[in-house]
């Protein structure tokens, strides 16, 4: 089992501690629903310090990243230092290896991946990378908060007073550094936030200074409630190397506005698009309580037409919802079949909230 650097955190506030691939993290402290509850209405704060950070060093890390992501860096130099860029690595195939988010840096860049794809990622990167002159920095000395809904910037500016005035002018997909802090505003939970990069052994004080504040300790529970009402993918849930862009709705992550730039799976992405594979994520809306959970089938009319990715309950809808894939262009009754029974859906576009507001 792998521990951050905030686990003795995670203790002292009575954590539920769960594997969370290889790490122990918490599932929730005091309830899921209130943790959900605080960060809607007010703040709270996740442990996400098990994602994995690598800066990227070299006259040729541009080049580099160019090849080795869907999204141009490039246009990162647009707005400078501090910006931010979302973006997949693919393989061969355009399947999707891994979404990621990359910061443009002083020196250069830096990637944040999921835990769950680290080893497959960095051995990946460390692939490609042997054919440029760029140097791989795993960031372990790092440890990552992120403080989420629509008191967050203010809390954290009461905890750091010499920031104030930079938190509440950063806009989203920028980040700021200061005394090896870097905050940053990804729209982590679909809201208002910010995800703060820091050195690990500042990491608990911090957390604690946070907690002094009055910002609540959130666990997996609560930000996986968040997430899928923010229609946000997970890796091993909506995405994996099997799918493409285009049938985990980020397609958007995709940059073929420079035709001179070659980038790993192109040629096979361009060939998904002008052949779709005709899948696609949407939203689902039960009319009950009804658990759903990743596998379920989604029928139309009767027939199967899809499964599945994610599912709960949703307090502000107070209604059960879903993350689905499903052929494209279906016209008819929706289902979920749960235990051999059939469960009427509204099938919608995702997301199903969007900072902080209900869309339907």
């Amino acid at each position: 089992m792998n521990y951050t650097p905030l686990y003795p955190s995670h203790v002292m506030s009575r954590g539920k501690i769960v594997n969370y691939y290889g790490w122990a993290l918490p599932a929730y402290y005091s309830s899921p629903k209130q943790e959900y509850t605080a960060v809607r209405s007010n703040v709270g704060v996740f442990d996400i310090s098990h994602m994995a950070i690598h800066d990227i060093h070299g006259m040729e890390a541009k080049a580099f990243l160019r090849y080795l992501l869907s999204n141009d860096v490039e246009k990162l130099d647009v707005y400078g230092v501090g910006k931010i860029l979302y973006s997949a690595i693919l393989n061969q195939e355009a399947g999707i290896i891994d979404d990621l988010i990359v910061y443009l840096m002083p020196f250069g860049y830096r990637l944040v991946t999921n835990s769950a794809t680290e080893v497959q990622v960095l051995s990946w990167i460390k692939q490609i990378a042997a054919g440029f002159k760029v140097e791989i920095f795993n960031r372990n000395d790092l440890a990552i908060i992120a403080v989420q809904g629509p008191q967050a910037i203010n809390k954290v500016a009461d905890a750091k007073p010499h920031m104030r005035e930079k938190l509440l002018s950063l806009t989203s997909f920028m980040s700021i550094e200061d005394n090896n802090y870097l905050y940053a505003q990804t729209k982590y939970t679909g809201g208002t936030g910010l995800e703060i990069m820091l050195p690990k052994e500042e990491a608990n004080l911090f957390w604690l200074t946070l907690l002094d504040h009055q910002v609540v300790p959130c666990g997996l529970y609560a930000l996986n409630m968040l997430r899928v009402e923010s229609g946000v993918n997970l890796y091993g849930a909506e995405i994996n190397n099997s799918f493409t862009p285009i049938s985990c709705n980020i397609d958007w992550a995709v940059d073929l506005t420079d035709t001179n730039r070659d980038f790993m799976g192109k040629k096979a992405y361009q060939l998904v698009r002008l052949n779709p594979d005709a899948m696609q994520l949407m939203g689902a809306m039960l009319y009950s309580s009804l658990n759903v959970h990743h596998g379920h089938k989604v029928m139309c009319n009767g027939l199967e037409c899809g499964v599945v990715t994610s599912g709960i309950y949703s307090p502000i809808l107070q209604r059960s919802i879903a993350i689905i894939r499903i052929h494209s262009g279906l016209i008819g009754d929706f289902s979920i079949e749960v235990r051999g029974k059939l469960h009427a859906i509204e099938v919608v576009p995702l997301p199903f909230i969007r900072d902080g507001k209900i869309l339907f």
